[in-house]
């Protein structure tokens, strides 16, 4: 996901991480290495990772309150757009992606009810 790194140079343009160690812990919540692993092996970031980051873009607006600076409502417009095209993707990502092998005894009526669920979240994304 291309955006991903949009939103790493974007926080670091803005002071808002300090590496890719930084990032992988304060905004995947993964290991120091997961950022620079992901992005060297050419890999997608998992759901859990985006989900993390994405609720902590939502939340940046407290934090950038709390700065004072003067592009902060630029920052946190630019930073909830991100959100928006994280929230999306994990949207379409929920709905193609094939059965983990934890999810293989699920019945019919639990598997209906996760899609019915991944429908309702991209109409809430799409309107």
């Amino acid at each position: 996901m291309k955006e991903l790194n949009e939103i790493y140079k974007f926080l670091i343009e803005h002071q808002l991480t300090t590496s890719q160690e930084h990032f992988s812990k304060h905004w995947l919540h993964k290991s120091p290495r997961y950022y620079a692993t992901i992005k060297c092996s050419n890999r997608d970031a998992s759901v859990e990772a985006l989900s993390t980051l994405m609720i902590k873009l939502y939340g940046l607006e407290d934090e950038l309150r709390q700065s004072q600076s003067t592009d902060a409502a630029l920052l946190w417009y630019t930073a909830t757009q991100f959100a928006d095209k994280l929230r999306q993707y994990i949207a379409h990502t929920s709905l193609e992606r094939t059965p983990h092998k934890r999810d293989v005894g699920l019945d019919a009526a639990q598997i209906k009810t996760g899609r019915n669920l991944g429908q309702r979240l991209l109409q809430m994304t799409f309107g």
